[in-house]
């Protein structure tokens, strides 16, 4: 008996050394086709089983494969920066404009009417209506592209560099501005920099899973309740020179978020944004530029290198290591900060089982705590004999315990 044992935990074992290695091993591989491979791809989009990627410098390509293979395209030769579509069409935002594709990608003309001749780096699609965003504003579409109209009132800063489109809002990020969200499909808008701040350059804004998501210089944030409040999930990249790059991508496949970063290659959460891990082993190109999911891979766009892909099971491996990473402060959020008579706290999801939130002096000594019914919407707001000086919200998990500094001003 004991010798069987014996030989069943030698298989075990081997069996473990056997997928560790296999782990270890698991990488990204270069796709390939008419010239992909030396190109910068800026955007993906996803018909069925055909994806399209749009470019910098070679214009548009298909694959049909779940992106072994690609091909070039339609007929447009200028940059492009966003693909979408809407109804069985295809949208290119491109340096002169969008283009238009009736015909599954195969021809693509110009669809600009009501447009400045101006870079289009964004779109969105929502509520039957496609939106455009440029440097001067955003447009919008209620006939399929074949004519635009500025939608702009409210809107502070019209630099708009990200649209994202969640549970009927839109939203819009800016150059320096923040974040606008408009109730009505863009007739006005309001801005929406709770957590965030409102001088803050909003480069993505991505809506999965009924969440949004938005990467500011600096910074990466979260928000639960359609761009009304923001929460800081900033992947924790040592600052090192150069600075970090900012999360440039997002793609999804079920409860694994990806994240692809200038000069800082994927990273993934399976807890919307607690713990992030690196999943880049064998990429050659580290800035990547978009993300999709197709069939069983994700596959990358890099800074001229083309089109990358991998496993999405080659990936799951990391969840154990992630699950038992400590809790980062920085979830912790609390606005305004400094602040004088009140501070209202916010829990991100990841947070919600906290067993103890209390607010702390510098020695540690407890001057509040919150009845765990109030987690989901907590305000300290400190007698008049509170004298003014840095406290800590202190919030106890199972599985540790996080803090933030607050700065009361008087």
């Amino acid at each position: 008996m004991r010798k069987g044992v014996a030989m069943k935990n030698i298989i075990i074992k081997v069996a473990l050394l056997l997928f560790a290695f296999s782990v270890a091993r698991a990488q990204w591989v270069q796709t390939s086709g008419n010239g992909i491979s030396g190109s910068t791809v800026l955007s993906f989009v996803t018909s069925g089983t055909t994806i399209f990627a749009g470019t910098l410098n070679k214009g548009i390509y298909s694959s049909t494969d779940d992106g072994a293979n690609w091909d070039s395209v339609g007929n447009v030769d200028v940059p492009t920066f966003i693909l979408a579509n809407s109804g069985g069409l295809f949208f290119a935002g491109t340096r002169h404009g969008v283009y238009i594709s009736t015909n599954s990608g195969t021809s693509w003309n110009a669809a600009s009417n009501g447009l400045p001749d101006t870079v289009v780096g964004t779109l969105a699609v929502s509520g039957g209506y496609i939106f455009a965003g440029t440097i001067v504003g955003v447009f919008r579409s209620s006939d399929s592209g074949t004519s635009w109209n500025a939608v702009n009132t409210g809107l502070a800063n019209t630099r708009v560099y990200s649209l994202a489109a969640v549970n009927g809002y839109l939203l819009a990020g800016t150059y320096g501005g923040g974040i606008f969200r408009s109730s009505d499909n863009g007739a006005h808008w309001i801005a929406a920099n709770t957590g965030l701040g409102t001088d803050t350059l909003v480069i993505v804004l991505a809506s999965i899973n009924g969440n949004v998501y938005a990467t500011a210089i600096p910074g990466q944030f979260l928000s639960t309740d359609d761009g009304a409040n923001w929460i800081d999930i900033s992947i924790p990249i040592p600052l090192d020179p150069p600075p970090q790059g900012a999360t440039e991508a997002y793609a999804v496949s079920g409860g694994n978020i990806f994240a692809g970063r200038a000069g800082n290659g994927v990273w993934l959460t399976t807890n919307t944004g607690g713990h992030w891990a690196d999943v880049s082993n064998g990429l050659t190109d580290s800035t990547i530029l978009s993300l999709t999911v197709s069939g069983n891979y994700l596959l990358a766009g890099t800074d001229g290198d083309g089109v990358w892909r991998r496993p999405l099971s080659q990936m799951t491996a990391v969840d154990e290591q992630m699950a038992t990473a400590p809790a980062r402060s920085s979830l912790v959020q609390n606005y305004p900060n400094p602040f004088t008579t009140s501070t209202r706290i916010i829990l991100p999801p990841m947070e919600m089982n906290a067993q103890r939130v209390s607010i702390t002096d510098m020695l540690g000594k407890e001057i509040a705590v919150f009845p765990k019914e109030s987690f989901n919407s907590m305000e300290w707001a400190p007698s008049a004999s509170t004298p003014a000086g840095t406290y800590f919200l202190v919030v106890k998990t199972p599985t540790g315990i996080a803090s933030k500094p607050l700065v009361l001003l008087r």
